[in-house]
């Protein structure tokens, strides 16, 4: 067992005594120890032996030491007490006051945590050469006390012994030389004092509270740590030069201690004296941005007071310290300077004693720190104070500006609830404002309160050329701060309140809170996130997708400032490969995409898209002049209002609207089926080139058809116009191409020959078709001429009407040649002048092809063939009872009056008369439900098969002719055209003895080696009676050994034993145009061409001659033939 001795006991008397007994008989060692041992805390856990040992340790340390004015030492003991890194700090020199919270301020700056720390003071008194002549206990008013420090802390690195060793020298100089000049600094603020009292202030009121502060700071409310002073010299011009007196320094503003010093002290302060030399107030209290060496780490406070000697130079005498503990419990009511601050508030306000406000504003000031309260300028407090006020929701953000408060520093506050302000969303506030504000320093005073918290941000901002300062957006600033520092959530919510009315925010927010997934939420400021809300609102309102363009302004991308977003907002997901296509087109470069489901998978609430674009030269769209054009031909094109055309480039390229770009669109459509020798890519690209010209065709469609009032006046019109037929030929001169320019020009003269317009009719939106009346005779396009046509396009149809003469009747066909109908157009109308010319020497035909696909085919055609009628009789005169011309309103005319227009069935429009004639009673057309004949109240076509019987008893000559009758002999047929048709379908029911062997039109190929003339029969009388048939619906089980029915399209049709007998072939296999042209080739009776196009040809003609392109690989020549 240890001896009681050896035990750790309490540190009480009888402690002491067994201490002593332990050490050396050495009077001045016990007495030393008795001193050092009663300040050592009572429950101390040393054993009597090691308290011996530490006793003799320091006191050989105090002997040493006290040969030098400061001496100290850091070290690491030889044995550690635990598992941490401990360090042992002791100090011997003369006591001072705040010495050892200097030095425990210090180690926390280092950040180590004391375990350990006893101070003694000891009155010692020495011999010359430092050796120990008394040691008694301390008494005050003693200047041989000495300071026995000895400290033990934590986390020590052997590696910061040495900068830890003289950051304690310098701390102890300046503790040291304040202390010391403690009686001289007071002697100079009490000569300034009297200086100041005969030194008037701007503010009169205020003169008397600087005396009154200056004794109540030397009231035991201030500690000072140094003083100095400087020489303000008014040069010329009133440039005032700053000059520090050196040896005017006392305490921490010594030289013994500047030469030392780490942390700019001097420099520091001759800046602020600088910065605020001419400062309206000669009297400043405010804080330098320089750690105090003294007491505690905090900023050290100025006290500046100005003293003129005469006109040119002024003496400013400036005071360094700390407020001290004793002066925060001064109510800011007593305080000097404070005080009026505060009355001059509450006078200014009428602010009664005991009201809310007042209560509030005394709230304010107390929890503000009195070094802020003493700095700050009474108006600018003032401002404070009134902003302070108006934030009436605890749980909301505020950012406050208040511009520049000096020279060049800026003050920023922000207000935020004190339950989310954690000292890690406060270091976030602190970096987002470094990022966003230039600035050399800074500094930031938190002010904690019960519901909100406080931060004040000082900057001195960097100032660029001539001196000014790059401004912030104040409400951009606090979006982002709202952003960062409050939940979303909570920024949502409110951020709806302010947007939609009270009972609709809330709904809004339930349906929306969850609904946003967390990458969303990275991305978009609570801004952007309700302003989708309110595009995704609209998409349910109005079923259709929305658009929106905005700058993309994300700072940490590359691109950022240098794109644009392109948002799409839909009930439904869209495909990239539907949407790519069309951004292509309005020449848009992507950079990337992000789809964002809005919902969860199972109740999804729509979709965003969001696409970072720039145009294809990667410049940067400008967001405000191409908003409008963009968004609305985006819509156009997702309405069906308008195609997704390569000219649709045009937007971005010259500002184009998709309306415009309709009219380029409609002479491109109609360019390409009177002339083929430049294609649909060419002549886009050439308009894309030249925007100049492009927009000059553009002008002077608008000039010369516009009903706008700057053109109602005829004269205006006819002026302009050949101004501009030169502009637009001085642009063709940059035309460096012969095909480009030859296309240039074909567009204007298409223009220039255009007689009538529907462009300027108002109507839906649904209703985009346009037709233009062409002069066909002055422009000679096609051989045979007509004498006038219209072109109808839209995005879902397009057609054309010709005329050859003023009174002129033909039929309307459903054309399946989408790139050629104008030709099979003028070919029937050149057949139909031939067939009539007794009976109408001038015939007229139309044709319309559909270009959208659907499920319902027939019901389609029939809505477009309606649209082509609209566009037809938009642009054609009528007439009244008495046979007056009534023009079409909104339509600028350039022909003669003309209101002949007749129509009638045709392939495929068989039962669309009746509704050409409702078209016809809307529009209160002359003719009324004679305007389109076969309807209810004429005769149908395929009913009265007129064309087929007549051409029938043209075969039944000529067999009789040719010594054969029909009528009794059965016979094989060649059939063109299906039993849907009038003329074929008609054609093939006028006698029981045809044996139709081969049948083909522009889908399907019917073929039947063997036919039964009886079950063939009866089989195509079906079909016909069907409303709409093709030979897909011919029964299979009627067609004899070795037939069907194939697809003319087909890659491969293996051929029959009868059907190479038919063909006369040993191939196995054809495709389905080499079947066509094979069976062309059979040995048969008659031809039956009651379909479209030109399958025989003279063998002196060429396929161009021909002018059939679609049929050219299936036509043969009449030598060939065997019918």
């Amino acid at each position: 067992m240890k001896k009681e001795s050896s035990a750790q006991v309490k540190n009480t008397k009888n402690t002491i005594k067994d201490v002593l007994s332990h050490l050396p008989k050495d009077t001045q060692l016990h007495t030393f120890a008795s001193i050092y041992l009663q300040s050592i805390p009572e429950r101390s856990t040393e054993t009597v032996e090691e308290l011996s040992t530490f006793i003799v340790e320091r006191f050989e340390y105090v002997k040493a030491g006290l040969s030098k004015p400061l001496n100290h030492k850091c070290y690491l003991p030889k044995k550690s007490h635990s598992n941490e890194d401990i360090g042992i700090l002791e100090i011997v020199c003369k006591d001072a006051r705040y010495l050892v919270e200097s030095i425990e301020s210090l180690l926390a700056k280092h950040n180590h945590s004391i375990i350990k720390l006893h101070h003694p003071i000891f009155n010692i008194t020495t011999s010359k050469n430092g050796t120990i002549k008394t040691v008694e206990k301390a008494a005050q008013q003693i200047d041989s006390l000495i300071s026995a420090i000895y400290i033990e802390f934590n986390n020590m690195n052997k590696n910061d012994l040495s900068k830890l060793n003289e950051d304690v020298k310098r701390c102890l100089i300046a503790t040291q030389l304040s202390n010391n000049a403690s009686s001289d600094i007071h002697k100079v603020l009490s000569i300034v004092h009297s200086k100041v009292k005969n030194t008037p202030t701007p503010a009169t009121q205020f003169h008397k509270e600087w005396i009154d502060l200056i004794d109540w700071l030397k009231d035991s409310n201030f500690s000072f740590f140094g003083s100095t002073e400087f020489d303000l010299n008014i040069k010329k011009n009133n440039v005032i030069e700053v000059k520090n007196i050196k040896s005017s320094g006392h305490g921490a503003l010594d030289n013994s201690y500047l030469k030392i010093d780490q942390d700019n002290l001097l420099k520091t302060l001759t800046t602020q004296v600088e910065r605020l030399k001419d400062y309206r107030s000669p009297f400043l209290f405010d804080v330098i941005k320089v750690p105090s060496p003294i007491k505690i780490s905090a900023n050290l406070m100025r006290l500046s007071l100005k003293i003129p000697i005469s006109k040119t130079k002024i003496k400013e005498y400036n005071f360094i310290g700390l407020l001290r503990r004793s002066s925060l419990h001064v109510k800011n009511t007593n305080t000097p300077i404070i005080r009026l601050k505060i009355n001059t508030f509450f006078e200014d306000h009428n602010i009664l004693p005991g009201s809310y406000d007042y209560n509030q504003v005394i709230r304010y000031f107390t929890i503000t720190p009195k070094y802020e309260l003493f700095r700050t300028p009474t108006k600018l407090l003032a401002n404070i104070t009134n902003d302070l006020l108006s934030t009436i929701n605890p749980n909301d953000v505020y950012l406050f500006n208040y511009g520049k408060i000096d020279p060049t520093r800026h003050l920023y506050i922000v207000v935020l609830p004190s339950n989310i302000s954690s000292s890690s969303k406060i270091q976030d506030i602190k970096e987002f404002f470094s990022e966003k504000i230039k600035h050399t320093d800074s500094e930031m005073v938190i002010i904690p309160g019960d519901r909100q918290t406080r931060l004040h941000f000082y900057f001195d901002q960097v100032q660029e050329k001539k001196g000014k300062i790059t401004p912030l957006n104040d409400d951009e600033l606090e979006r982002e701060l709202k952003s960062l520092i409050k939940p979303w959530r909570s920024l949502l919510l409110d951020e709806l309140i302010k947007n939609f009315t009270g009972v609709f925010s809330k709904q809004l927010f339930k349906k929306y809170a969850n609904a946003f997934p967390n990458h969303y939420k990275v991305m978009r400021s609570i801004q952007d996130t309700v302003r989708d809300i309110k595009f995704l609102e609209l998409v349910k309102k109005t079923k259709e997708v929305q658009f929106n363009l905005v700058p993309f302004v994300h700072p940490d991308s590359v691109i950022a400032s240098k794109a644009s977003i392109l948002i799409v907002y839909n009930k439904n997901k869209i495909d990239l490969t539907n949407i790519m296509p069309l951004l292509q087109n309005l020449n848009i470069h992507v950079f990337d995409e992000i789809t964002t489901r809005i919902g969860p998978p199972e109740n999804v609430i729509s979709y965003i898209h969001s696409f970072r674009i720039v145009d294809t030269n990667y410049k940067k769209i400008d967001e405000e002049y191409f908003f409008p054009k963009l968004i609305s031909v985006l819509e156009a094109v997702f309405k069906g209002y308008t195609a997704n055309d390569t000219l649709n480039g045009l937007v971005l390229l010259s500002g184009t609207h998709w309306r415009d770009i309709n009219i380029l669109q409609t002479y491109r459509n109609y360019y390409l089926q009177i002339d083929s020798s430049y294609s649909k890519e060419k002549i886009n690209l050439t308009l894309l080139k030249y925007t100049e010209s492009t927009n000059l065709l553009i002008d002077y469609f608008t000039t010369k058809f516009s009903t706008h009032i700057d053109f109602k006046n005829a004269k205006v019109r006819a002026a302009k116009l050949p101004v501009i037929k030169r502009t637009f030929y001085d642009s063709l001169k940059q035309v460096k191409e012969l095909a480009e320019d030859i296309i240039l020009k074909q567009f204007f003269t298409l223009i220039d020959h255009t007689l009538r317009t529907n462009f300027y009719i108002k109507k839906t939106n649904r209703d985009t078709f346009i037709s233009i009346k062409i002069d066909s005779k002055a422009m000679k396009i096609s051989h045979p001429t007509p004498y006038r046509e219209i072109y109808v396009y839209d995005t879902e149809m397009e057609g054309c009407h010709l005329r050859f003469g003023p009174i002129a009747r033909g039929g309307l066909r459903w054309s399946s040649r989408p790139f050629d109908y104008r030709k099979e157009v003028l070919g029937l109308v050149n057949t139909q002048q031939t067939k009539n010319v007794v009976i109408v020497p001038e015939g007229s035909k139309g044709g319309f092809i559909t270009k959208n696909k659907t499920d319902d085919f027939a019901k389609n055609g029939m809505k477009q063939y309606q649209k082509f009628i609209m566009g037809l009789l938009d642009i054609t005169d009528s007439l009244d009872v008495k046979r007056k011309v009534i023009h079409p309103d909104s339509v600028i005319r350039y022909d003669d009056p003309d209101p002949y227009l007749v129509v009638a069935a045709d392939k495929g429009t068989a039962q669309f008369s009746d509704f050409a004639n409702d078209i016809s009673k809307k529009y209160n057309f002359w003719l009324g439900d004679a305007f389109a004949s076969g309807g209810s109240n004429g005769y149908n076509h395929k009913e009265v098969g007129i064309t087929a019987k007549g051409a029938w008893e043209c075969v039944k000559l000529h067999f009789l002719e040719s010594g054969k009758d029909i009528e009794k002999e059965s016979f094989t047929v060649v059939g063109i055209g299906d039993m849907a048709g009038d003329v074929f379908g008609n054609g093939m029911l006028l006698s029981e003895n045809i044996k139709l062997l081969v049948a083909f039109n522009h889908i399907h190929i019917f073929v039947d080696p063997n036919p039964d003339t009886k079950t063939s029969f009866k089989e195509r009388q079906r079909l016909f009676n069907l409303e709409r048939s093709s030979w897909k619906d011919y029964n299979t089980k009627c067609i004899s050994k070795g037939g069907g029915v194939f697809d003319r399209n087909s890659r491969e049709i293996k051929l029959s034993p009868e059907i190479k007998k038919l063909i006369n072939s040993e191939k196995y296999m054809l495709n389905g145009e080499e079947l066509i042209k094979s069976l062309l080739k059979v040995q048969a009776d008659l031809l039956w061409a009651g379909g479209i196009g030109t399958y025989i040809k003279a063998d002196h003609e060429t396929h161009m001659q021909v002018s059939d392109p679609a049929n050219d690989s299936v036509r043969i020549n009449h030598s060939e033939s065997q019918f």
